[in-house]
């Protein structure tokens, strides 16, 4: 869940204000696509850093495994990031906010609304994603992706 939350507010502005919405569906296609993967036999994939409105791999030399909770399975692969790659977030984030702050009221209520279309037409994919990450039943991790859509809506 947190890098759909980076890739929402990274995603925003300085050039990627078409790309924020679905930047979080990518990512919960991804998540679901490894979770399939691994369910079916395949390597799970490596989680890749979001960065000036891109996916990209890390060059971490350390990954941390994050596990089903309720199958033990490896789901993915967590980067512990380098400093490089820190500050390379950090400064994009500080360039999208910029361009944010300058952008008209209009224009950032269409791109919450488009955020609000993209999770309510992923929300099992989102449930299905906090299930085999957090070991949630699928009715409380509904609960979630519900409120986490109150807060894109207030």
């Amino acid at each position: 869940m947190k890098q759909l939350t980076l890739a929402a507010r990274v995603g925003v502005g300085a050039g990627y204000k078409q790309r924020a919405a679905v930047a979080v569906v990518v990512a919960v296609t991804k998540a679901a696509m490894s979770t399939s993967a691994k369910l079916s036999g395949a390597a799970p994939e490596s989680t890749k850093l979001f960065i000036n409105g891109e996916f990209v791999e890390s060059q971490a030399s350390e990954w941390i495994d994050v596990h089903n909770p309720a199958t033990q399975e490896i789901v993915t692969r967590v980067p512990r990031s380098t400093k490089h790659e820190l500050d390379e977030a950090a400064h994009s984030a500080q360039l999208a906010f910029g361009e944010w702050r300058r952008t008209s009221v209009l224009t950032r209520q269409r791109k919450m609304l488009d955020l609000q279309h993209a999770i309510r037409g992923s929300m099992d994919a989102l449930a299905a994603s906090i299930v085999t990450q957090q070991g949630k039943v699928l009715a409380d991790a509904r609960g979630d992706v519900q409120r986490g859509l109150q807060v894109v809506e207030s």
